[in-house]
């Protein structure tokens, strides 16, 4: 933590980066969303756009303020354009969820795809939903639960949201991991 802080401090976006994620997840400091913000702006700022992608998802899925779409999909679209596939993840995200304009079903299996591929667990679990409800795909029940998962036991959340959200609304899903 303190390598984050002092790193970042001397403008190494991959630690004001760092910093911003234990801000962001409330791992070794207190919960503040809005301090990651401010360290996601500094890191989104340097060449290699390192933080946009982070603070396009916090704009986005709006955990302290309403989601702002245009400003996540500028953030997205900076971050993809550079090889960053959380960016592409984000991209997708916004073209399978959000309302029209932003909906494109076909162009978020894509992206969704091509992030996953690239490692992105926040791609896989958007993958894992298009299978789950068909879009821009056809339903998958057993690959949805596959990439939702390879997501979940990864570390992201929306990969257990969408687990969860499966078995709750009774999708018919393979028998997963027994414990």
């Amino acid at each position: 933590m303190a390598e984050a802080r002092e790193g970042c401090e001397r403008g190494v976006a991959a630690a004001c980066v760092a910093l911003g994620t234990f801000e962001r997840t409330g791992r070794g400091v207190p919960l503040d969303r809005a301090r990651a913000a401010g360290h996601f702006e500094r890191a989104c700022t340097d060449a290699e756009a390192a933080g946009c992608a982070p603070l396009g998802r916090l704009l986005f899925e709006g955990l302290d303020a309403p989601p702002d779409l245009a400003r996540a999909h500028a953030l997205f679209t900076r971050a993809c354009a550079r090889g960053d596939a959380a960016g592409c993840s984000g991209l997708g995200w916004i073209a399978q969820v959000a309302p029209p304009p932003w909906r494109d079903p076909a162009g978020s299996f894509g992206r969704l795809t091509a992030a996953c591929a690239a490692g992105d667990l926040w791609g896989c679990a958007g993958l894992g939903r298009a299978h789950m409800y068909g879009h821009g795909t056809a339903v998958d029940p057993t690959r949805a639960a596959s990439l939702l998962e390879r997501a979940c036991f990864g570390g992201e959340a929306r990969g257990c949201v969408g687990l969860g959200a499966a078995y709750e609304e009774g999708r018919a899903l393979p028998t997963l991991v027994q414990w």
